[in-house]
């Protein structure tokens, strides 16, 4: 029997359709998503929305203009998962609704703002997802956000910019799981929180401008994860309570501008080698505590900050390690107006005290050559002494001041071997003057 032929299958070519990015406006909530891939390179995407008018705003996908929408109440854009470009430019305008932006996996790239003054009454939201992501809201020029700003990354080496340095935010920004985080010289009206507590690379914050102008009406909270962090606050105001939590690593805090904070200040860090600075006057109106871990810590205010003026009392607990604590002579009216107290693990610890004190220096060292120094060069300072050393060839130096010395200093153990100078001309003398011992001075364990 004949067969018949047969056509053989094949897979039949369609031609090429490329879909533009979805956009879905109902209820006054306009939405775009999926984004054409391959307009801004391979494995790249773009989308732009320009505000043309109040609550009207252009949408472009690539190069390509989808449509103008009015009438906007609240504005979603969702990313895809290639490296995507989003843009939100508010160009002057004000927009009255919120502003949410997910920008899917990627090494990601998104900015909010604009050139021109331009007003956002909602809140703005910015979520990144896995990658290396780039966000920016308010960066170029002076503009108001009424309502709350936030960021939420997600694993990666995501940096985060907020403000110009000439920008307004209402409400709280919260910047969470960032590696490199810049707050500029701005107004924010509520809390700054800025959480990298995930990021186990290290992470940089820095808080503040140059000018020393920004202000945070609330609280300013700093928390970093494992890694060697750097957080640097470059001056401004903060009208409640500064904290500053780092976690285990070499971490570094800095003070490096003019910064007047109403409430308290606490910085706490983990075990590793901590180095806290203050490089330029500072005014803390509260209480201000310092929690250095174990490690190789330091603290110091420099010389050109001697015009720092704590007003309430100065913490500082270090544990083991070799520890260096410094306070520099302090300006007419600077200084800490409240108690010292300075409270060192077993180490080699080094310790000066140069600057003002209106209430008691309290000083307690564990085992280890401690050296406690008391008074500035030629200064005329009053210091009521609590002090209490551990085992160690320890030295107490009061020879910085020519003031009067109330109180008691235990030298600890090791007694033949412990150093006590009390004017210059001794021995191993620091400083350039010879402090008074009051009549009721007790010093003990000391030969």
């Amino acid at each position: 029997m004949r067969q018949k032929n047969r056509v053989p299958l094949y897979l039949e070519t369609l031609e090429d359709r490329w879909v533009p990015a979805t956009v879905k406006f109902t209820s006054g909530t306009l939405i775009v998503s999926n984004p054409l891939i391959g307009t801004s390179g391979p494995g790249s995407a773009s989308i732009t929305l320009v505000q043309t008018a109040t609550n009207t705003f252009r949408v472009q996908d690539g190069s390509s203009t989808i449509g103008t929408y009015a009438n906007v109440g609240n504005l979603i854009i969702l990313g895809s998962n290639a490296k995507d470009t989003i843009t939100v430019n508010l160009n002057g305008n004000r927009f009255t609704g919120n502003l949410t932006v997910s920008s899917g996996n990627g090494n990601d790239t998104v900015a909010v703002g604009a050139a021109a003054a331009s007003t956002d009454t909602g809140n703005v939201t910015v979520l990144t997802g896995f990658g290396d992501d780039s966000t920016g809201i308010a960066t170029v020029g002076s503009e108001t956000f009424a309502g709350n700003v936030g960021v939420i990354s997600t694993l990666g080496n995501d940096t985060v910019t907020v403000g110009s340095g000439t920008s307004v935010f209402g409400g709280d920004v919260n910047v969470t799981g960032a590696k490199v985080v810049t707050l500029g010289n701005d107004t924010v009206g509520g809390n700054v929180t800025v959480n990298s507590m995930l990021v186990a690379t290290g992470d940089s914050i820095t808080i503040g401008g140059a000018a020393g102008t920004g202000n945070i009406g609330k609280n300013l909270t700093i928390n970093t994860g494992v890694g060697n962090d750097t957080v640097n606050l470059l001056g401004g105001n903060v009208s409640g309570n500064v904290a500053i939590n780092l976690s285990e690593g070499s971490n570094s805090a800095a003070i490096t501008g003019a910064e007047t904070i109403a409430g308290n200040f606490s910085l706490s860090d983990g075990a590793g080698n901590a180095t806290v600075n203050v490089t330029a006057n500072a005014l803390v109106q509260g209480n201000t505590t310092l929690n250095l871990g174990e490690g190789d810590n330091s603290f110091g205010v420099a010389a050109a900050a001697n015009g720092t003026l704590l007003q309430g009392n100065l913490n500082v607990f270090a544990g083991n390690g070799n520890n260096n604590i410094f306070l520099p002579t302090s300006a007419a009216a600077a200084g800490v107006s409240g108690n010292v107290n300075i409270n060192l693990g077993n180490g080699q610890d080094s310790t000066s005290v140069g600057s003002l004190v209106g209430g008691s220096l309290i000083y307690r060292s564990g085992n280890g050559n401690d050296s406690l120094f008391v008074g500035g060069g030629a200064g005329t300072g009053n210091y009521n002494l609590n002090a209490v050393f551990g085992n160690g060839n320890d030295t107490l130096d009061v020879s910085g001041t020519s003031g009067i010395i109330t109180g008691f200093a235990d030298g600890g153990g090791q007694i033949s071997a412990d150093v006590f100078i009390q004017m210059v001309g001794q021995t191993g003398a620091s400083g350039t003057s010879s402090a008074t011992l009051a009549p009721l001075f007790v010093l003990t364990n000391f030969p």
